[in-house]
């Protein structure tokens, strides 16, 4: 959870991250789509040899590359028509008193200056979704039991992607913990993305030497596994973990947690969340994986979920969740793409 400043750090760590995670085999129970397997393949061979943050932004933010960003050349024209049409969604909003941009880091041709500040097309679709979501993190901390500024809001990203959602959530809320479960190439780009954009945050990766179930012992204690261990030695060693997790549960002060989706059930430890949410990746996962997730969120009481995905998605969702807003044809995301399907869940607590 160390700053980080230059290229160097952040792509060290990041590296060190990735390849403490990438070889960690998915549960049966979460089918990865075939048609992912391509651009795994090809991020993972490509993340050793990345030497710099704009090589890491660049490839995550094409498409014909990483597979998950709809980037496009960006002018002042367009830009005023996605503000137009955001303004329709959300007429309270006003983005130019708001202290919401696009970072300067993101994909130079994809960006577009107006009054000295920098935009993208793609960057309305996560203004739209920050927005969406904002009345839950509001909601959130003004619970009149949550007398502690130290307990933090937590917010359950599934499928982060590049971390510009995470970003701009950040932007506007900075009392917000970010939890992003996603495939381990994508939390690399994320990772990469965020710590580049916020030098001064904390960040944590679960990794497997932070399991601390006794079904994982294997990971716990790759050297050891094999000799009989003293039964006082384990307990003490999970005592000691499980207070380490505690301690980051507790910690207002990191702003962003990344976990595999191979270990997603550890992102109970870090709850209660204000809200989940998923932009445009569970379209893209096969009907039992939605399920997974779907039935994650549910269990762990989560007050909302939002989703903008295609209408033809499989969600079969809770029958205790009641859908609160739906749009087939969000006009601020149908105009650059085909993710075409904004809805809002609720669930009793």
């Amino acid at each position: 959870m160390d700053y980080m400043s230059n290229d160097s750090e952040i792509l060290t760590i990041a590296k060190e991250h990735f390849l403490s995670v990438c070889n960690i085999p998915f549960s049966p129970n979460m089918p990865i789509d075939p048609g992912w397997q391509d651009n795994l393949k090809r991020a993972k061979e490509a993340i050793p040899n990345f030497s710099s943050v704009r090589q890491v932004i660049d490839y995550a933010q094409n498409l014909g590359k990483s597979g998950f960003n709809h980037r496009g050349h960006s002018n002042v024209e367009g830009i005023y028509q996605r503000i137009d049409l955001l303004r329709a969604r959300f007429p309270e909003f006003n983005l130019f008193t708001s202290n919401l941009t696009e970072s300067p880091l993101s994909k130079q041709e994809s960006l577009a200056y107006l009054h000295g500040r920098c935009y993208s097309y793609i960057f309305f679709w996560h203004v739209n979704v920050a927005l969406a979501i904002q009345p839950y993190i509001l909601k959130s901390i003004h619970v009149p039991d949550k007398v502690s500024i130290h307990v933090p809001c937590n917010v359950l990203e599934i499928g982060g992607g590049t971390g510009e959602l995470a970003r701009l959530v950040h932007i506007a809320n900075p009392y917000v913990r970010w939890i992003d479960v996603d495939l381990p190439t994508s939390l690399f780009f994320a990772e990469v993305f965020l710590r580049a954009n916020f030098p001064e945050c904390r960040f944590y990766y679960l990794t497997p030497e932070d399991i601390v179930d006794e079904i994982n012992i294997s990971y716990t204690l790759p050297k050891q596994r094999n000799y009989a261990i003293a039964k006082d030695a384990i307990v003490d060693m999970f005592a000691q973990q499980w207070a380490k997790a505690e301690t980051l549960r507790q910690d207002a002060g990191i702003n962003f947690i990344f976990i595999p989706a191979s270990l997603y059930l550890k992102a109970r430890e870090f709850g209660p969340y204000a809200v989940a949410c998923n932009m445009g990746s569970m379209q893209e996962m096969p009907a039992d994986t939605i399920k997974l997730y779907t039935d994650f969120i549910d269990d762990l009481n989560i007050p909302a979920f939002y989703s903008l995905n295609y209408q033809s998605t499989p969600f079969n969702v809770s029958p205790r969740w009641r859908e609160v807003y739906r749009s087939t044809d969000p006009k601020v995301i149908t105009v650059d793409c085909g993710v075409d399907c904004e809805t809002i869940w609720e669930v009793p607590v």
